[in-house]
């Protein structure tokens, strides 16, 4: 399968790739445009995909071959995302919970990620291009973020165990208490 040009196409076809990973009201929201809802099923889709993908294949039976059973590409590209769906999560492990949800961007800049990052590019080049389709699409991305970057959950829970007027906070509580 020719992954780099799936992935190009996709990034080209952007109304289509939102139509296949089902966009969300809130991502349409956030980048201030309509939401996609397709009028077709996904086959519908993976069909324009195989066209533009193998109608250049250096094999001309290859390219032929995808014009006269293009059903046969279709369930190649259908099985191919499920199989890069896989490869995607395995490395979002790697970052945990938080670090799945951030932009690629952030977590390049990111001190306690940027290595990990590296590390992830370096073993599945296609990850920076899916985590943007995918990121907060919990049907692709199995490690939603469970927290915005910068959050100070840690500070929240602390000032959440303060004491009245003394003066006391959680810091300060003796466990034999």
């Amino acid at each position: 399968m020719h992954t780099t040009h799936l992935i190009t196409w996709l990034k080209e076809n952007e109304t289509t790739h939102l139509k296949i990973f089902l966009d969300s009201t809130q991502d349409a929201k956030d980048a201030d445009r309509k939401k996609e809802v397709s009028s077709h099923n996904k086959k519908y889709y993976y069909l324009q995909a195989a066209q533009a993908i193998f109608m250049n294949n250096d094999d001309e039976h290859v390219r032929h071959f995808s014009q006269v059973q293009p059903d046969v590409f279709i369930k190649k590209i259908d099985h191919h995302i499920k199989n890069l769906k896989k490869a995607y999560n395995v490395e979002n492990t790697r970052l945990g919970k938080t670090g799945a949800g951030m932009t690629y961007e952030g977590l390049q800049h990111n001190p306690s990620k940027v290595n990990l990052i590296t590390l992830i590019v370096d073993s599945f080049p296609w990850w920076p291009d899916l985590h943007g389709f995918w990121k907060m699409n919990p049907g692709f991305n199995m490690k939603p973020s469970i927290a915005d970057p910068g959050q100070d959950l840690e500070g929240e829970m602390l000032s959440t165990f303060q004491f009245g007027n003394t003066g006391s906070d959680a810091s300060s509580i003796n466990e034999t208490e």
